[in-house]
């Protein structure tokens, strides 16, 4: 294969309906806490044991996170394909899920059996730091893991040992802090940014935990309102913790961390967002235009979060840089052609952002809005129709290809989605035309389709299969080389 840039596009795992419909991989039979002769009798009718999800969870990591009963558990891992160095979702090992779920049982047995402590998962965690980072409480399970080598001062991000990870699962009685305490690590220790204990326990957004530590001596920095700003209770709960954060310790409502990020910064990239917390800091004065390192601001994070309630809030009271990007050129209307609602976007472009722009790589919204289609969204297509109405009504030239050459007829090759082709083809002035690559629509297809459907539909829309690209290959020659499609030539004769 002489053209290689293009092939690792397109190729991911491939789980075959045998997979999808494998027992041991559906939640609600773990749910059930099956016995272990239940689960031989899964395995014999054919349930492959050692199988992952597109997630890659496997029936193991299922097992141990809906606390099947551990002799399931142990026989799961004996079996082969699966063991303790194996690599599950975000590549953590069972040790991981085990010390994650508190099973000191399961974390024990999996130690004897020399399971790694210090194999990192894809985040850079360890399964003790993984687990305590989750919520760990139960210090039995800290000392399986000292008992078997790990060091109580060990370094991980930024400098912050376990302890400092461990402080906002503390309660009132100070349980975890004296443990640590009890081992030798000292209640003033700091990370390499100079964030100390009660920074660190602002996280769990537990007022009388701070307070306990204020009274030991240790005073939380500025850094403890953005740690507060990661939190998840409700905001009723939490009000007086930011409260005391402002009122009582004086600490700036803009307070930055060393990459430029502030308080919105953090409650808007959660899993959940806290719109009431949110709120809170808008009308507190938090600037929603502070750009971190990256250049994002927390308007930008807003948009791509689709909040239409707090973006409204944050324009009503005024964006002075409209048309400010991140380091990558995107701007807030990038984001919003991307993940916002067709509302947000017309929103936007009322308030005088500008529809001409374009990223550093010179992708103009075209291609934010093939990025905007998701299969899982029923309302995906209607929304993308309705950004495009709004886009082309106020001049956007969707038929102008980007930068790099491709029109919309490869960017939707590119997303592998059928469906968009139908909804972008008035706006393919020649669906024939080469990218700088010397690749059509079709060529593109051709090397990195899983399977025919999006070749055949763009024959079937007027791509010409004789075309040659700049290394004098067909679409039936770069079809045959790739690595799924070309397993069944006979099916691609049709674009001799």
């Amino acid at each position: 294969m002489k053209i290689k840039k293009f092939l690792a596009l397109g190729l991911g795992l491939i789980f075959s309906n045998a997979i999808a419909q494998n027992t041991l991989l559906e939640r609600n039979f773990w749910e059930n806490k099956p016995q272990l002769e239940t689960v031989k009798t899964e395995i014999k009718k054919g349930n492959n044991p050692a199988e992952a999800n597109p997630a890659n969870f496997d029936a193991t990591t299922l097992a141990i996170l809906q606390n099947a009963p551990i002799e399931v558990i142990k026989y799961l891992i004996d079996l082969e394909g699966n063991g303790i160095t194996k690599s599950t979702h975000d590549s953590r090992t069972y040790l991981h899920w085990a010390a994650f779920k508190g099973n000191a049982e399961l974390t024990e047995w999996l130690l004897k059996k020399g399971a790694s402590v210090q194999h990192t998962d894809s985040r850079g965690n360890t399964p003790l730091a993984y687990a305590t980072l989750g919520g760990l409480k139960d210090t039995k399970i800290y000392d399986l893991f000292l008992n078997h080598g790990v060091n109580i001062r060990q370094k991980y991000k930024d400098g912050a040992e376990i302890f400092h990870y461990a402080i906002s699962n503390d309660d009132e009685n100070l349980t975890i802090t004296n443990y640590f305490l009890s081992k030798g690590v000292p209640l003033e220790v700091k990370d390499n940014l100079g964030r100390n204990i009660a920074d660190y326990a602002s996280k769990g957004q537990n007022l009388n935990l701070l307070k306990k530590l204020i009274e030991k001596g240790i005073k939380p920095s500025s850094e403890a309102l953005l740690f507060a700003a990661r939190g998840s209770k409700k905001w009723q709960e939490v009000a007086p913790f930011f409260n005391f954060l402002i009122n009582d310790l004086k600490i700036s409502i803009n307070t930055t961390d060393a990459e430029g990020n502030n308080a919105l910064h953090y409650a808007l990239s959660g899993r959940g967002i806290n719109d009431d917390m949110v709120q809170f800091f808008i009308e507190q004065g938090t600037s929603y235009e502070q750009a971190n390192q990256e250049g994002d601001t927390p308007l930008m994070k807003a948009f791509q979060r689709n909040k239409t309630d707090l973006v409204q809030l944050m324009l009503s009271k005024g964006v002075g840089k409209i048309n400010a990007t991140n380091k990558k050129g995107i701007s807030a209307l990038g984001f919003g052609v991307q993940y916002a609602s067709p509302e947000l976007v017309e929103t936007l472009i009322k308030k005088g952002a500008d529809i001409n722009t374009t990223d550093q790589k010179g992708n103009h919204l075209g291609l934010y809005l093939v990025e905007s289609y998701n299969k899982r969204d029923k309302n995906a297509l209607e929304s993308i129709i309705s950004k495009i109405k709004i886009l082309t009504d106020k001049g956007v030239d969707l038929t102008k290809p980007q930068e790099d050459g491709n029109t919309l007829a490869h960017l939707v090759v590119q997303k592998q989605e059928p469906k968009l082709l139908a909804v972008m083809k008035p706006y393919i002035k020649d669906i024939n035309a080469k990218n700088n690559e010397g690749l059509t629509a079709l060529h593109l297809s051709a090397m990195i389709s899983k399977d025919l459907e999006m070749i055949k539909l763009l024959l079937e829309n007027g791509s010409d299969k004789s075309l040659k690209t700049s290394l004098d290959e067909t679409a039936y020659d770069l079809a045959i080389e790739n690595e799924i499609l070309g397993k069944n030539k006979s099916e691609l004769e049709f674009l001799k």
